[in-house]
């Protein structure tokens, strides 16, 4: 955790930041003309606490996995035993014939 002045540092170099009791998924992010703005695009308004306060992180977004379906898993498993299959025929026909 860092002072506003790193934090803003971090703001320059296009990371987002937040603080540790903000509500989760809440960032700020600088904008067009340095405008500090919210998650929501909305402009920040920076209060003399926010300028003097020494836990800034750094916002790290949640991984968002992709639900596959069941059919989308299957296909891919039959792609891989193709792939093993060619990778396989071709090492034996190269160093068992």
């Amino acid at each position: 955790m860092v002072a506003f002045y790193t934090a803003t540092v971090w703001l320059k170099e296009g990371k987002k930041i937040t603080r540790p009791h903000w509500k989760k998924g809440s960032y700020w992010a600088l904008g067009y003309n340095n405008i500090l703005l919210w998650t929501d695009g909305t402009k920040a308004s920076i209060h003399i606490e926010q300028l003097e306060a020494y836990d800034w992180i750094i916002f790290e977004e949640e991984l968002k996995y992709k639900q596959f379906s069941k059919s989308e898993i299957e296909k891919f498993q039959k792609e891989i035993i193709i792939k093993v299959n060619k990778i396989f025929n071709n090492i034996t026909k190269r160093y068992f014939k």
